[in-house]
This record gives structure tokens, C-alpha cells and sequence, in this order.
């Protein structure tokens, strides 16, 4: 018995040992399997996934190549319709540009024609002195004498030698009659200039131009009146008045030689562009005034409105009847000014 029982043991452990042996060689061989397919998987996926980036990229490539040339042909073919419909704008522009200067023109020449033939109507005299501040008409029968300005020295330059220059070219007055008329126009301390010259001098126009240009331009500060211009708003002790006076002032320094009617327009944005109070130069400008009186009376009738609207605690009572009054007074004021003058 004893002997059986240790031949199976023996057997056993023989079982044993070669059952191990075996599980050993069978592990080491599953690993050794796993790792090769592991490898073959890694392998054959990275293969794949090079193919099938490549590929995405090579379509995403081409798509964007297409999308390129779509739009190439979109920006090309609103290029050429935007550079069309400019080319007819253009030409429409200048066309209307062509005719409203064809009309102006013709307009000019007739009234040039018009002076001319009333002023060979008037008799004698080529040259008819007046003491005014600038160039006026007077009847001469049913015809037109231009009257030529006089310059005391007082008056700004620019604006006298304008206006003697439009009566010489109505009068179309020659190179020689021009130093005659100009010397006979000068009163007070431009008389002073003429003295100093010689005799040959006195025949020169540009001479004698250049020479009151030297004493009384003030071409030199026009840009300074310019900037000052710019710059101007209403202080804060400022009547409404007193800035609208003074913006004309400054209106006629800087631009002495500009036509009224772009003047009138400049003055009248200035003045609204610096009222000190910007709930009345909200309501000035909504108005839409034509001229620079407009202005001031709508800015002078608001600010007028808005202290009678605190009550009669803080100011005294104001009637629809006396800011009629207030207005009428400044506005014919504003009428009686010389405008635009300095």
C-alpha cells in the first residue's frame, strides 16, 4: 500500500511538473503570438490610417482648389459689374457736370453781353467815382452805371480791389486807364502810398496794387483767421448775438474774396457746429435753417422757450408775444449789419 501510495505521488508530481512545463511553453508562445499579431495589427493600422489621411487631404486639397477658383470668378465677375456700373456712373456725372456748366456758361455770356450793351447806352464818361464801400450801380436811363469803390485804407483790401476790379472789367478799362482810376479812388492814408512813387511808377498798375497789398493785405493772416475759425465756439458769457457777430467777422477775414452765397452757408454750419448748448444745436440743425438769421432766430426762440419753461419762480414770465418781439429785434439787427465784412 505504502509503496502504491508513493508510486502515485510520483506520478503526480511527474503529472505535475510536466503539466507546468507544458502551461509554460503554451504561455510563452501565446505571448510570442500576441506580440507578433500586435505588431501585424499596429502595422497594418497605421498603414490604413496614412492611406486614409492622405487620401482626406488629397480631397480636402481639391475642394479647397475648387472653392478658390468659384470665388476667383465671383470677386472677377463683381469686379468687372462694379468697375461697368462706376464707368456709367461716372459718365452720367459728367455729363450732368458738362450740361450744368454748358448752362452756367451761357447764362455768364448773356449777362456779360447784357452789362456790356447797357453800359455802351450810358454817355461819356469812362470813369465815374463814387464814395462807397464796395462797387455799385446807379440809372443812367434805362441803362446801368457801375460805380467804382473808394479804398480809405480802413476797409479790407481784398474785398475793395474785387469790387475794382469787376468795375474795370465792365467798363473793360485798359492797362493804362486802370492806374488812373485806382489812384483816384484812394482817399485818406492810401493817398500817402502814391507820393512816394515816381511818375513812371504811378502808371504801373501791378506796382500800385503790390504796393497797397504790402500796407493793408492781410493775405499773410487768413489762415490764421482760418484756423481761429475753425476753432471758435460760443464762450460761456456769450450771447447768441454776439457769437453770431463775431463768427461773421471771422467768416469775412478768412474768405474776403469768396462768393456771399458760400459764405451764407459756411457761416450758418459754423455757427451751429459751435453753440455751446447742444440740446439747442440739435434743434437748430433738425430745423434746417437756409441761412445764418434763420439760425439764430430758431436758436434765440428756443433758448427763449426753454427759460420761460423753468416757471416763474426761477425767471420771469416770457409770452409767445415778446419772444415774437425778441426775434423781430435781433433779426432786423442781424439785416441792418453789413454782412460778412470785418
Amino acid at each position: 500500500m505504502e509503496e502504491n501510495a508513493r508510486n502515485l505521488e510520483a506520478k503526480i508530481v511527474e503529472s505535475s511538473q510536466s503539466l507546468k512545463e507544458e502551461l509554460l511553453d503554451n504561455s510563452r508562445n501565446l505571448r510570442k503570438e500576441l506580440r507578433e499579431n500586435s505588431r501585424s495589427l499596429e502595422e497594418k493600422f497605421s498603414r490604413n490610417l496614412k492611406e486614409e489621411l492622405f487620401k482626406n487631404s488629397w480631397k480636402l486639397k481639391e475642394e479647397f482648389m475648387e472653392n478658390s477658383r468659384n470665388w476667383e470668378v465671383k470677386i472677377n465677375d463683381n469686379t468687372r459689374s462694379l468697375e461697368k456700373k462706376l464707368k456709367e456712373d461716372s459718365q452720367n456725372l459728367e455729363e450732368k457736370f458738362r450740361d450744368e456748366i454748358s448752362k452756367e456758361t451761357q447764362k455768364h455770356r448773356q449777362e456779360v453781353d447784357s452789362l456790356n450793351a447797357q453800359i455802351k447806352e450810358c454817355a461819356g464818361k469812362s470813369f465815374v467815382p463814387a464814395y462807397a464801400a464796395c462797387a455799385t450801380t446807379v440809372r443812367c436811363g434805362s441803362a446801368i452805371r457801375l460805380q467804382t469803390p473808394i479804398f480809405d485804407g480802413k476797409t479790407p483790401f481784398a474785398r475793395y480791389l474785387s469790387a475794382f476790379e469787376n468795375v474795370a472789367e465792365g467798363y473793360s478799362w485798359t492797362e493804362e486807364e486802370k492806374p488812373s482810376a485806382l489812384k483816384d479812388s484812394l482817399r485818406d492814408d492810401a493817398i500817402d502810398i502814391i507820393q512816394n512813387l515816381t511818375t513812371d511808377e504811378r502808371k504801373d498798375y501791378n506796382l500800385l496794387v503790390q504796393r497797397l497789398e504790402e500796407r493793408y493785405g492781410n493775405r499773410h493772416l487768413e489762415q490764421v483767421y482760418r484756423i481761429e475759425l475753425k476753432h471758435r465756439t460760443q464762450r460761456s458769457n456769450e450771447s447768441l448775438q454776439e457769437f453770431e457777430c463775431a463768427i461773421v467777422r471771422l467768416i469775412g477775414l478768412s474768405y474776403p474774396t469768396r462768393p456771399a452765397e458760400y459764405l451764407e452757408d459756411m457761416a450758418k454750419d459754423v455757427f451751429i457746429d459751435g453753440l455751446k448748448d447742444t440740446e439747442t444745436a440739435t434743434t437748430v440743425r433738425m430745423a434746417r435753417p437756409k441761412t445764418l438769421s434763420d439760425a439764430l432766430a430758431i436758436a434765440l426762440e428756443f433758448e427763449i422757450a426753454k427759460q420761460a419753461s423753468r416757471g416763474p419762480s426761477e425767471v420771469r414770465t416770457v409770452t409767445e408775444h415778446s419772444i415774437e418781439e425778441v426775434v423781430q429785434r435781433v433779426l432786423e439787427q442781424t439785416k441792418s449789419r453789413k454782412t460778412f465784412c470785418p
